[in-house]
This record gives structure tokens, C-alpha cells and sequence, in this order.
């Protein structure tokens, strides 16, 4: 079973691409791990599928604790130089894949 469960705070404002036939939110969640002097922040890429997500793009700026569930992809592209990378993140589950667990901290 490929199931990814996640609670963390967004590393930067959500991006919304809207294509043709669909949207595509992509965010980054930071996710700490450990404690004290052992203490260490991971920063997982994510993204949700839909026809419209621009509500969820809005309540999502930097900062926002999020929980997150969805399944672990990896996927391949060739960049400009022909060379072939490899992406590895989260699909978010389209139904209750997302959660909004806090506003952004005020600075």
C-alpha cells in the first residue's frame, strides 16, 4: 500500500497553475523531525489535482499548518540539456487529502 500521512507548516505561498481541463496546486510542507540538538526539518513537495482548487490556493499562504495525505510518486523528465531527472513528492488525495490545521504564525 502506498499511503503518505503528513502534518507540517508550508515553506512558501501555494502555486495554482490552471491548465485547460484542470488545476494543479503544488506547496511545500517542511516536516521536523527529531528533537534538541537532533532536531531536522525535511522539505517534502506535494501536489493536488482538480477543476477548481483557487479556494484552497487562497487559505494556503506560507506559514499555514497543514495535514496531508496521499500516495508517494516519482517521476521523470528531460531537462534542456537532454539529461533525464527524477521527482519524487506527494500526490494529495483529491477527497479530505488536504486538512487546514492552522493560520500562518505572525511574525
Amino acid at each position: 500500500m502506498n499511503k503518505v500521512v503528513v502534518t507540517g507548516y508550508l515553506a512558501k505561498d501555494s502555486e495554482l497553475k490552471v491548465l485547460e481541463k484542470t488545476h494543479i496546486l503544488n506547496i511545500v510542507v517542511g516536516v521536523n523531525d527529531g528533537y534538541g540538538e537532533h532536531k531536522k526539518t525535511y522539505f517534502l513537495n506535494a501536489t493536488m489535482f482538480g477543476k477548481d482548487l483557487s479556494k484552497i490556493a487562497e487559505c494556503t499562504p506560507k506559514g499555514t499548518h497543514v495535514a496531508l495525505s496521499g500516495k508517494m510518486i516519482t517521476r521523470t523528465y528531460d531537462n534542456k540539456e537532454g539529461v533525464k531527472q527524477y521527482v519524487t513528492q506527494i500526490e494529495i488525495d483529491n477527497y479530505g487529502g488536504l486538512g487546514l490545521l492552522g493560520k500562518p504564525k505572525k511574525e
